[in-house]
């Protein structure tokens, strides 16, 4: 084989073992990024406090709202890669318990429910998704937009009196409040999942109120109390699960 030959032959072999190389290293990286998790939502429940102590004075509303009350299952959205920094947009309702008994001769039902909406950005202080126990430990701040509803329906005693039923109160109290939490993800639950994770959830929370609420609506107030130092910020404990998909699954989920 002459020489020419021989060069040519190793040219080609060389050549075909970059491409070799190039094509292990493009499906090891293509690998890895259809590995990440990059979308994902929380459904959560609670328990949140808040100060209505300003408001006790006024017999009318039985001693409501409370200052804790109960999360329904709420959601979260998650946007983000949970081994780096990601983006959790929220929304949940709060409520208490209502509260029957009378005042000035009529029959009262008092309570109060709160909203919340905001957005956090969120940055892993701890990820081992292969654990049984800890797999992940988050911090988060962000903003919450509060709104608290208050009411005291009032209803005439006298069965014989009619069109008696009116409000004291029927009020919404709005605040801008900064937020601070960690969340812990625990043991996720079933085999080790390859497309979708869900590991169980606790997280507590601070909200902080920077500024005085702001009042919409009906109620009967002292003269210079319309505005009640209420604190619609407080901790707030939470339990649930987190769901995270992995990049290309939804991807591979339209194809079949």
């Amino acid at each position: 084989m002459s020489i020419k030959i021989l060069n040519e032959v190793r040219k080609e072999k060389l050549f075909l073992a970059i491409v070799f190389f190039i094509s292990i290293d493009s499906y090891c990286q293509s690998q890895t990024d259809t590995t990440k998790y990059i979308f994902g939502w929380q459904v959560s429940t609670g328990i949140m406090q808040q100060n209505f102590s300003a408001l006790n004075k006024y017999e009318y509303l039985l001693n409501r709202p409370q200052n804790f009350s109960f999360q329904y299952p709420s959601p979260s959205l998650f946007i983000g890669n949970p081994e780096k920094i990601f983006i959790s947009l929220s929304l949940s309702t709060a409520f208490g318990s209502e509260n029957s008994g009378t005042y000035n001769n009529y029959n009262i039902k008092s309570g109060g429910s709160s909203s919340f909406m905001g957005g956090n950005i969120n940055c892993p202080l701890k990820t081992d998704f292969s654990k049984k126990s800890l797999q992940g430990i988050y911090v988060s701040l962000g903003v919450r937009y509060v709104s608290t509803s208050i009411y005291s329906k009032a209803q005439g005693i006298n069965s014989l009196k009619r069109d008696t039923t009116f409000y004291y109160e029927n009020s919404k109290a709005k605040n801008v409040v900064a937020n601070a939490e960690i969340m812990f993800e625990l043991f996720s639950l079933g085999k080790r999942p390859t497309r979708l994770r869900y590991p169980l959830m606790i997280k507590i929370g601070y909200n902080l109120q920077i500024q005085k609420p702001t009042w919409s609506g009906d109620y009967s107030r002292y003269s210079g109390d319309e505005s009640p130092n209420i604190n619609l910020g407080g901790f707030y404990f939470g339990i649930g699960f987190n769901f995270w998909l992995k990049k290309g699954v939804m991807k591979s989920w339209f194809k079949k």
